[in-house]
């Protein structure tokens, strides 16, 4: 949202977009060497659907650390997490995947596999299938 970054200097090397369509979004993340997704508080359970995203793209990501999000990475094997609002621990982190690019498509690689196993649509109807099975079969024990 273009009044969210009311009074912030934007460095010359980075470009601000808003209200992208989705299909330019894939194609920006597909071509990112990793993703960052900085919020403002550790209750702010948000950006889960573009981690997801970008977990099922195979990249490397640095998050805040929220209620949220860490369901779905883990520090140092999926993702980075960084506290809210933390300039130097941000910096630090991008320095730390830019310096070990390894390190950075191993992460984005397990994220790829943990995405794969449990947030895709398949797992998704797997999950509910089992939960569908259970009920039915203990419906069927308290007859």
């Amino acid at each position: 949202r273009p009044q969210n970054f009311a009074g912030i200097d934007i460095p010359e090397n980075v470009e601000v977009q808003f209200n992208v369509p989705l299909e330019q979004t894939w194609e920006i993340m597909a071509r990112a060497k990793a993703a960052i997704v900085p919020l403002q508080s550790r209750e702010t359970a948000c950006g889960i659907v573009t981690v997801v995203s970008n977990m099922q793209l195979g990249k490397a990501q640095i998050v805040t650390e929220t209620v949220g999000l860490s369901d779905y990475l883990s520090e140092g094997q999926t993702g980075l997490f960084v506290p809210p609002q933390d300039d130097h621990s941000l910096a630090q982190a991008i320095k730390r995947l830019d310096e070990s690019p390894d390190f950075a498509l191993g992460l984005g690689q397990a994220a790829k596999d943990f995405a794969t196993k449990f947030c895709s649509e398949q797992a998704t109807i797997d999950f509910f299938i089992e939960r569908m099975e259970n009920c039915l079969s203990e419906d069927r024990i308290n007859d």
